[in-house]
């Protein structure tokens, strides 16, 4: 009897077991169900606009053709490569387009169904090859090597006094041209090099024999050169792509660039500056005649320059009011979030207060402004001088005083965007000299770096 029982019992026990089991199997089957059909529905609504940049021409070793004649060694083939362009951005689309135009030049070595061809000419997509053992009929599919193209990339030439815009637009665009993976890009430092053996401008390869000089010498397949203007608005750009070996000019291409294709963080400046000014260059400043509730002349002057140079800044000032306020200002905008500080000789004609300020933009509002500042006691003598962003003090408008869009700041310092590096002086905000504000004077400044 009681085996029995005991049997029973465990025979009980197993029965709960397995109805557990079971009930925890679906409850699992479950769960994964309804996070299966979670992924797919979220999938399925996202926004297409939310998807990220368009990535660009994606990498490719191979483009297919078809014959289209056969006379001997030699053959025609029509390239299938048009790039589909929707979506791209304006650097994308150019680089697309150099990668159509210049995917095979001629006299260049390639294979075709694994054996080796030489790109005779070509028209459009229609290429002309020459080689031995091929057996090409009519209509015949084939695949066509693309090899690497070594490309070398110069400054564009900037007109109407935006020298800067050229640099900054380069970098986005070589940087387009290397994601294709069609390009090996030559270093700048080389072309540099060569440029100046040659006694050439970085931007002045406006002449497709010189170019084609200055890409053998630096065994470049193709060199691309070419200017660009801002017409108010946006920007024109007008290209040429040269055929080293050639000196043909495998394509041109003018097209418009809008402010809002441009990235906002590619126009900024991230450089350390390093205003010596000994080359004469202004590196941003306003040089020349400024007038507003004073009146000041920013020039570059020789032979008085800090450390024994020869050339720094020069800023004489007459103000008729109190209120009256001077600025030597760089209006670059600039991204010095990598930056502790700045560092600058200065002196004056005699012992008076300057600012120096750095006026940045409002993350949510561009429009708006705020500016920071720290005092700056100047002698008779060259000064050095370090500020750290840290000690900069928020400067709060006093009422009537300031722009509208400096009474909608934010009072926080943005140092990826600041808008102007200023030197300023008002008279108001400068210690009296025998009771009387300093209404006229100069000031010097010098090597002006961030660290």
């Amino acid at each position: 009897m009681i085996p029995f029982l005991l049997k029973i019992q465990m025979t009980g026990k197993e029965c709960w077991m397995i109805y557990f089991k079971r009930s925890f199997l679906m409850f699992r089957y479950l769960l994964s169900f309804i996070l299966l059909l979670f992924i797919v529905t979220g999938c399925a609504t996202t926004d297409p606009k939310s998807a990220g940049p368009a990535e660009g021409v994606k990498s490719f070793a191979f483009v297919d053709g078809q014959v289209v004649d056969v006379a001997g060694d030699m053959f025609t083939i029509r390239a299938n490569l048009n790039l589909d362009k929707s979506g791209m951005d304006f650097n994308q689309r150019v680089a697309a387009t150099i990668v159509e135009k210049a995917f095979l030049l001629e006299n260049m070595v390639t294979r075709i169904n694994g054996k080796k061809a030489t790109v005779i000419e070509g028209r459009g997509y229609i290429y002309i090859f020459a080689g031995q053992g091929h057996k090409f009929t009519t209509g015949q599919q084939v695949k066509i090597f693309v090899p690497k193209k070594t490309l070398a990339v110069t400054n564009f030439k900037a007109l109407k006094n935006n020298e800067e815009i050229g640099d900054l637009w380069l970098e986005d665009l070589t940087t387009a041209m290397v994601n294709t993976g069609q390009f090996n890009v030559v270093e700048r430092s080389r072309l540099g090099t060569i440029l100046t053996e040659l006694k050439l401008e970085m931007s002045g390869l406006t002449d497709s024999s010189q170019a084609s000089k200055v890409g053998k010498l630096l065994n470049a397949d193709i060199i691309l050169t070419g200017s660009v203007a801002d017409m108010g608005g946006y920007w024109n750009a007008n290209l040429r792509l040269v055929n080293t070996a050639t000196s043909v000019i495998l394509t041109a291409i003018n097209d418009k660039i809008t402010y809002g294709e441009l990235k906002p963080d590619s126009l900024r400046d991230s450089s350390p500056l390093n205003a010596s000014f000994e080359d004469g260059k202004t590196y941003g400043f306003n040089v020349g005649y400024k007038e507003r509730k004073g009146s000041e002349r920013n020039t570059i002057v020789d032979s008085i320059g800090a450390n024994g140079t020869k050339k720094c800044l020069r800023t004489d000032f007459s103000v008729n009011k109190k209120k009256g306020r001077i600025n030597l200002a760089n209006t670059k905008d600039r991204d010095l979030s990598m930056y502790k500080g700045a560092e600058f000789y200065a002196k004056g004609d005699k012992p008076f207060n300057i600012k120096f300020r750095l006026v940045d933009e409002n993350r949510d509002n561009p429009h708006a402004i705020d500016i920071f500042q720290y005092n700056i006691r100047l002698t008779k003598e060259w000064k050095k001088y370090r500020v750290d962003f840290s000690e900069l003090r928020y400067k709060k408008p006093r009422d009537g005083e300031g722009s509208k869009e400096m009474r909608m700041g934010d009072t926080v310092l943005n140092l990826d965007l600041i808008r102007d590096v200023i030197f300023f002086y008002s008279p108001s905000q400068s210690p009296l000299v025998n009771g009387q504000p300093t209404k006229s004077g100069t000031y010097w400044v010098d090597e002006v770096k961030f660290y």
